[in-house]
């Protein structure tokens, strides 16, 4: 099931009309021609947005969407980071905007996410995560001082955030140290 969308912040091409599309449209949609052809294919573009997980996901359910994702996102030009609590997503993807509108749209319909929301949309001159197809770092008490920086309380909610406050702690998570191209969720 699909849940509500709600967009903070977004480029002006996306407007508020397109969250009222139906859930096999990306409020994306606007940066596609009506034939569908991109308006720009290769713009390069950043896309935050978080969710609830539908479905409780273990450490190997976590590892094999990571995995898929390294995949699938090295064979697209897109790369990123994922924040993941056991109850949460937050991920920001870059690569162009026909790729991540594309991309947007199959997470609409993912039925592993619920509640999906977009925090932050729009051109980017580089990427934050040029070296990873997918960082990951997970919300877990070890990471509870970085994430706790920019969050009320000691408990991981990427909805709390807005659209540069969820980017200022995927920075944050890439300056603890870790090597988070191989990260993998652990018991």
């Amino acid at each position: 099931m699909v849940g509500r969308m709600l967009v903070l912040e977004c480029v002006s091409i996306v407007n508020r009309s397109t969250i009222t599309n139906p859930p096999s449209e990306s409020p994306l949609s606007a940066l596609t021609s009506s034939n569908g052809d991109n308006k720009d294919p290769l713009m390069l573009s950043r896309l935050i947005y978080a969710s609830a997980v539908a479905k409780p996901l273990d450490p190997a359910g976590i590892n094999l969407l990571l995995s898929q994702a390294r995949l699938r996102n090295g064979l697209r030009g897109i790369t990123g980071m994922l924040v993941f609590d056991s109850k949460y997503f937050l991920q920001a993807i870059e690569g162009s905007q026909g790729e991540l509108s594309s991309l947007y749209s199959l997470l609409v319909n993912d039925p592993r996410h619920r509640d999906l929301m977009l925090l932050k949309f729009g051109r980017i001159e580089s990427r934050l995560f040029p070296s990873w197809n997918m960082a990951f770092a997970p919300a877990d008490a070890a990471h509870r001082a970085v994430f706790g920086r920019r969050m009320a309380g000691s408990r991981f909610d990427p909805y709390s955030l807005d659209g540069s406050a969820a980017e200022s702690l995927l920075i944050d998570f890439t300056t603890v140290g870790a090597d988070l191209s191989e990260a993998l969720a652990r018991d």
